[in-house]
């Protein structure tokens, strides 16, 4: 009975390159299966460790004052910024003009109070509005001239043109401040305040002494 029983068990067990083969697969398949789940852990991304920014201390830049502007000296010498500068009697748009001035004219400055030069005009004092003076000396030679009536028949225009004829009369000889020649017209000042237009034809051009020689 015993001999029936191992005869059956050999016949079922496998036998021959079998027997080796299938052992052998078994312990492939279990290790390849273990260095696949070992390469996967390893390819897995650990989770990034978080990143604290740096934070640079700030520092505020040392405060400096502007520097406070030197006050003007005086007396001191200006010029006239602009053609047909009016300089008046006292320190207001209002009062009268006792000159009028031409671009780059030289002012002599005495003061300066509440945005008006006070300047010495010949002996005289008068005013000047502070944006109309410049500092120092005139970037060019003054354009202002001085004439005086050549011609009994000469008259003064309100334009450049010599249209709309002015309602004063000159005479010969009348005195007049030049402030610019503009083609065939000067424009000039009669009377210290009236600015007009005259033709360059009807005067002759004077010395500054012989124009004040002649002014009241």
């Amino acid at each position: 009975m015993h001999i029936r029983h191992t005869l059956a068990a050999a016949r079922r067990r496998p036998t021959g390159p079998c027997a080796v083969v299938l052992p052998l697969v078994l312990v492939i398949v279990l290790l390849a299966g273990c260095g696949k789940g070992e390469r996967q852990a390893a390819l897995s991304p650990s989770p990034a460790a978080a990143v604290t920014p740096m934070v640079l201390p700030v520092t505020a830049p040392a405060y400096t004052p502007a520097p406070a502007p030197t006050p003007l000296s005086f007396p001191k010498t200006g010029y006239c910024n602009g053609e047909g500068v009016n300089v008046r009697a006292a320190p207001e748009r209002t009062a009268e003009i006792v000159d009028i001035m031409g671009e780059n004219a030289v002012l002599n400055l005495v003061s300066l109070q509440d945005g008006w030069y006070r300047i010495d005009l010949d002996g005289t004092t008068a005013y000047v509005a502070e944006n109309l003076v410049t500092i120092g000396d005139p970037p060019r030679k003054d354009n202002m001239h001085w004439a005086r009536v050549s011609s009994s028949t000469a008259k003064l225009y309100k334009g450049p043109q010599g249209k709309d004829v002015s309602e004063v009369t000159l005479k010969k000889g009348d005195v007049l401040k030049v402030l610019r020649k503009m083609g065939d017209y000067l424009h000039v000042v009669y009377n210290k305040n009236l600015q007009r237009y005259i033709k360059v034809s009807d005067v002759e051009y004077i010395s500054k002494e012989e124009y004040l020689a002649q002014t009241p």
